[in-house]
């Protein structure tokens, strides 16, 4: 019986169906397409096909599939878990986020049934990674924190009191199994013995958990079911940066490498970096970007004369900063609020004060304009010949959709807005030429003759 397929390419799927579906011999006749009517020898599943991972999916209709290049995953359906409501309450929410390469063996693994172990510094996405890769295909996860707290009973499940008398209630682990979630297990090298002992027959090739507590029951698998684990080292606190870790069993660690494998997260490049905040924080503009990674750089790795200032700062406190920045205009303020306030010593605090003041001011304003689609930070230092630039914005006449000048008429304070014209033209919403007032003041001019009232004075 031939069976239904689809072929992924660049742009799609072409459809095709199975003339030969054995083990060591598949190939596909096209149905449709540039190669139709010819057969295609494929590899063996789990091998990638001209770069395609995987090259093809079965099935009389087209997979809904989220894709990373040229790798893809199927999107999951509720009918795929057993508790479909629950199951929904347990997907991730999705969120800007930039995937970097190492998104492909993350996807690779997921395929090949692999658990993984994620570890690199703070702050650099291992835990996003997973969950926003978790996002994009409606996948349920259970995350477990493996501080100090957690218990065997936490993990594995304990019996508690009904009205109908003693009742089993699975434990992350369990249930995680049972149902295929993702299972992340974050701070490994945080984790107790104990704990982490429990693991082991769980990251074999075919994961199974005795429940002794339960009268000996074996759970198996369902096929969904990964285990991500991530940390910030396997050889526990070796520089004095990450106190109260631990180093990594070696009976676990093999466990990672022997049958899944273990991604080392490197510190995230300028370039990747400034991608990131660009992409958690469209409202920064490119001057601004580039200004952070450089403070950041600066903090990181020092001058080339004298040493870093603060090394351990992450993508992720750099991203509050900016929030933060964004928020208050004050650099310093921002600073102070996110990693410059944990700082006690005050021979550490002073350089990086003065670097903050050094790269981006005393104050930044957010919404002018230096180049085409380029909101910059002007310190108060700033000429006032250089605090407009009429040559970038829209013009007036430029502005024709009803809607929007009816959110630029409203916003103006005299009809009920909090705004001025000048800075209706620095709000970034409405990416306004800036002209001392008179662009937004033709356009809400044309608003009020719409209207049949009279104009507003400039």
């Amino acid at each position: 019986m031939l069976n239904a397929a689809w072929v992924v390419t660049e742009s799609g799927f072409e459809k095709a169906e199975f003339v030969v579906a054995g083990p060591g011999d598949r190939r596909l006749k096209m149905l449709e397409g540039k190669r139709a009517g010819k057969e295609l020898l494929l590899p063996p599943a789990g091998v990638p096909h001209g770069d395609f991972h995987p090259a093809v999916y079965e099935g009389t209709e087209p997979p809904k599939i989220w894709r990373f290049g040229r790798r893809s995953l199927r999107v999951c359906a509720p009918k795929d878990f057993a508790e479909s409501q629950q199951a929904m309450a347990l997907i991730p929410k999705k969120e800007p986020y930039t995937f970097l390469p190492y998104t492909q063996h993350v996807i690779d693994g997921v395929l090949a049934g692999d658990h993984q172990l994620l570890f690199g510094p703070t702050g650099v996405g291992k835990t996003s990674l997973v969950l926003q890769n978790a996002a994009r295909i409606k996948q349920p996860v259970v995350r477990v924190n493996l501080n100090g707290q957690v218990s065997v009973s936490d993990l594995v499940g304990s019996i508690g009191l009904s009205k109908v008398g003693t009742i089993w209630n699975d434990g992350a682990l369990p249930r995680a199994m049972r149902n295929g979630y993702w299972l992340v297990l974050d701070e490994i090298d945080f984790g107790p013995p104990d704990v982490l002992s429990l693991l082991y027959p769980v990251l074999e090739a075919k994961p199974r958990l005795c429940l002794k507590e339960h009268n000996g029951e074996v759970v198996e698998a369902h096929p969904n079911f990964r285990v991500f684990a991530t940390g910030n080292s396997i050889g526990g606190d070796r520089d004095g940066h990450y106190a109260g870790t631990q180093p990594i069993n070696a009976a676990l660690l093999n466990r990672f490498t022997g049958h899944g494998q273990a991604i080392r997260i490197k510190p995230l490049t300028a370039r990747q970096e400034e991608e990131i905040l660009s992409s958690r924080l469209p409202n920064l503009s490119k001057s601004l970007v580039r200004r952070a990674c450089e403070f950041a750089g600066r903090l990181r790795q020092g001058d080339g004369q004298n040493a870093p200032l603060l090394p351990t700062l992450s993508t992720r406190e750099l991203i509050q900063f900016c929030a933060k920045t964004l928020l208050y205009r004050d650099p310093l303020e921002a600073a102070n609020l996110t990693f410059l306030s944990v700082i006690e010593d005050a021979n550490v605090r002073q350089p990086i004060e003065e670097a903050v003041k050094l790269i981006f001011g005393k104050r930044v304003v957010v919404g002018r304009q230096s180049s085409a689609g380029d909101a910059i930070g002007r310190t108060k230092k700033t000429p006032r010949a250089s605090r407009t630039s009429p040559g970038v914005g829209r013009v007036a006449s430029e502005v024709a959709d009803p809607t929007e000048m009816e959110a630029i008429w409203s916003a103006y304070k005299k009809n009920g807005g909090t705004l001025s014209f000048q800075q209706i033209e620095f709000d970034p919403r409405f990416n306004l030429r800036q002209a001392n007032g008179n662009t937004a003041f033709r356009i809400i001019k044309r608003v009020n003759e719409t209207k049949k009232m009279a104009p507003a004075k400039a």
